[in-house]
């Protein structure tokens, strides 16, 4: 039927992978949360764990190259069906996490990492919290 979205339930394992990040804010509460999604071509373990490492790989260059903007925590998942990675990544705001992506190169690691092989679509979503907890004074 035209007009109808049809919601699609992911299920996903405990972390393969996180790390929370060093630098400014690094003990900041989350302001936001982007929630990154890769689809794979077809069902491989292996290759989504390789993927993440080259995420991981492209982090490590980065720690001296350019500012981490804040970055809290990055968190990926592997999807149970073999297909998806989700990465969810605390950061200070949703503005700090769109300058360290527009500040990303596309080159060395991280063409790596947007060129992989087997990628069939990528998104990447920010979200902000309706509410937030703080550590009291």
């Amino acid at each position: 039927m035209p007009g109808i979205e049809r919601v699609v339930l992911h299920r996903y394992a405990p972390p393969y992978r996180s790390r929370v990040l060093d630098g400014p804010g690094a003990r900041a509460l989350p302001g936001a949360l982007a929630v990154v999604e890769v689809d794979f071509e077809g069902p491989d373990q292996g290759r989504r764990k390789d993927w993440v490492d080259t995420v991981f790989t492209a982090m490590d260059g980065d720690a001296g190259k350019r500012p981490a903007r804040g970055g809290i925590a990055a968190h990926f998942h592997l999807s149970t069906d073999g297909t998806r990675v989700l990465n969810m990544a605390e950061w200070p705001s949703e503005r700090a996490h769109a300058e360290w992506q527009a500040d990303a190169p596309l080159d060395g690691a991280w063409a790596r990492v947007h060129h992989y092989p087997g990628i069939a679509a990528s998104r990447v979503r920010r979200y902000t919290p309706a509410l937030s907890l703080s550590a009291g004074a």
